[in-house]
């Protein structure tokens, strides 16, 4: 929960609305009239282990109930100020980075991702590139929300945006692949409260555990053509065992060589990505370093994105092996 007042906080008054007693609440002041920020947790599945918090955001570190994990919560109630987002964006990406766990950031980020996502109201270019570079270099990924386009909008409804949402980590995608966000009436306030849900899908088992992006590769369609000519002699039923098996050992050998060499390729653009960063905070970047950076980022978002459509598939996997067990995946 954001604020925009000073208001006092304390134990009855969020009683009053939270209707439980079980509960323990972190939150930080507002500066003047804006910035104050809430965050309440029910202690029966939420245990707090530290929090922090930094111009724009408060964190908290905790373990929720029946992960193995710590979980990393962050609200975010973005400033308007180019600069002080930018700085943000870079406090919350040492965050995640740091902990490498379970990240789940939400609330009002004061920005939006293309020009689609305002109406009424002046698009920033500038601004919501930084922003989606943010989210692409933190590999963080934005929850689609149904419903609704926007999650603000005026009194007169002239100026609508959406600048509030929920971004995730991979680690909380590969458990609950089906995350999304609910929006729920706005009534009163000029924002839309958001819901985090998860909806588990029953896509029946997976038989091959191959994946997606490995068919859409160039070279993969040359490995098992390569591994699939090779002469096994022996009965019918036996050699197409063979083959398969051979096959299998094949692309997994291929799958590990190619994961190598781009898990190198993009940590080596992630790098220059970040060197140019730092040169355009020292003085302005020539045409040739500015389309450089275009054409690095862009690159790293459809790795960004592939990883997660793997992650999703392997995460669908791992569901139906579950459920062959007998076992039912849970929240």
């Amino acid at each position: 929960m954001t604020d925009d007042g000073p208001g006092n906080i304390n134990r009855l008054t969020i009683q009053s609305f939270w209707n439980s007693s079980s509960f323990e609440y972190v939150c930080k002041n507002s500066i003047g009239k804006s910035g104050g920020i809430l965050a309440v947790w029910d202690t029966s599945c939420f245990s707090l282990i530290d929090s922090s918090e930094g111009n724009g955001f408060l964190a908290l570190l905790g373990n929720w109930r029946n992960i193995e994990s710590s979980c990393l919560i962050i609200v975010v109630y973005a400033p308007q100020d180019y600069r002080e987002k930018k700085k943000l964006w870079k406090d919350l990406s040492q965050l995640i980075t740091f902990h490498n766990t379970y990240s789940i950031l939400l609330g009002d980020f004061n920005e939006v991702r293309s020009e689609s996502e305002r109406m009424g109201t002046i698009f920033d270019p500038r601004g919501a590139a930084k922003f989606n570079d943010f989210i692409s270099l933190a590999g963080l990924c934005d929850l689609p929300m149904g419903g609704k386009r926007f999650t603000r909008m005026n009194t007169l409804g002239s100026k609508l945006s959406k600048i509030d949402r929920v971004l995730v980590s991979n680690h909380v995608i590969q458990r609950w692949p089906n995350s999304h966000v609910f929006p729920l009436p706005r009534e009163f306030s000029d924002h839309t409260p958001l819901l985090l849900k998860n909806s588990t899908v029953d896509y029946g088992p997976t038989p091959f555990k191959l994946y997606n992006s490995w068919i859409d590769h160039t070279d993969f369609l040359s490995i098992v053509q390569s591994s699939w000519s090779s002469a096994i002699d022996g009965p019918p039923l036996v050699s197409f065992k063979c083959k398969l098996q051979h096959l299998k050992k094949s692309i997994k050998q291929w799958q590990v060589s190619v994961q190598s060499t781009e898990n190198s390729f993009f940590q080596d653009l992630r790098d220059k990505v970040d060197s140019i960063d730092n040169k355009a905070e020292s003085h302005p970047l020539n045409s040739e370093e500015i389309e450089d950076r275009i054409q690095w980022v862009k690159l790293l978002a459809n790795f960004e994105h592939q990883k997660v459509k793997d992650l999703r598939q392997k995460a669908k996997l791992k569901w139906a092996l579950e459920a062959f067990d007998g076992q039912k995946p849970y929240l």
